[in-house]
């Protein structure tokens, strides 16, 4: 994996610099041994596609909705947050990278935070949790 400092920018953006399209990235999962995992070769793929500076993109949101990313475990959000970051950065160091914390449980939320911003995210992406229960 690519050294921290590789995958930070000097300076955070600020909310002015989020702007054009970015795209909300699918992650694509296989099953190995009986466990359904992240693809890490499909998924780093998909990410320098989106990433070349001619695709048009503006940035990337990892940890989208779209990647099923309330219902994935922990660690492969992890390996998905990571290897989307690394992947980026591989071809565009200047893509901004959105990470979005959406999870059941607000311990996770702060968690999936914390683990973006010290592994390169951009910016977090805090929406409210659809999940089940009453009011």
């Amino acid at each position: 994996m690519t050294e921290l400092g590789v995958l930070r920018r000097k300076e955070f953006l600020q909310p002015g610099e989020l702007k054009g399209i970015f795209v909300p990235a699918v992650t694509p999962f296989k099953k190995l041994r009986g466990q359904i995992i992240v693809d890490l070769s499909s998924h780093s793929k998909q990410i320098k596609r989106l990433a070349d500076p001619l695709s048009g993109v503006s940035g990337i949101f990892l940890g989208s909705n779209a990647g099923q990313v309330r219902d994935m475990t922990m660690n492969n959000l992890r390996y998905s947050i990571i290897v989307g970051i690394e992947a980026a950065r591989s071809v565009n160091k200047d893509l901004p990278i959105v990470v979005g914390a959406i999870r059941k449980d607000i311990t996770e939320v702060l968690a999936v935070a914390k683990f973006a911003e010290e592994n390169g995210a951009d910016a977090i992406v805090l929406a409210p949790g659809y999940t089940e229960g009453g009011i």
